[in-house]
């Protein structure tokens, strides 16, 4: 699983700081929505065997 961490304002010494980054420990590290949407989607489409399905209801609900 990975770990984002979404960070205001967006100066935050964090989003700048590799070393600091690295102790916190999370694959991502955002400062606002959009940013947080986009890297959710890139980690989505970069997951091994993760493959897009249409789910259809059983029995006819």
């Amino acid at each position: 699983a990975s770990l984002l961490v979404g960070l205001w304002p967006e100066g935050a010494p964090i989003l700048k700081d590799r070393d600091l980054g690295r102790t916190v420990g999370a694959d991502y590290y955002v400062s606002t929505l959009s940013e947080a949407v986009e890297a959710c989607l890139s980690a989505a489409q970069q997951a091994e065997g993760l493959k897009p399905r249409l789910l259809t209801a059983v029995g006819g609900a």
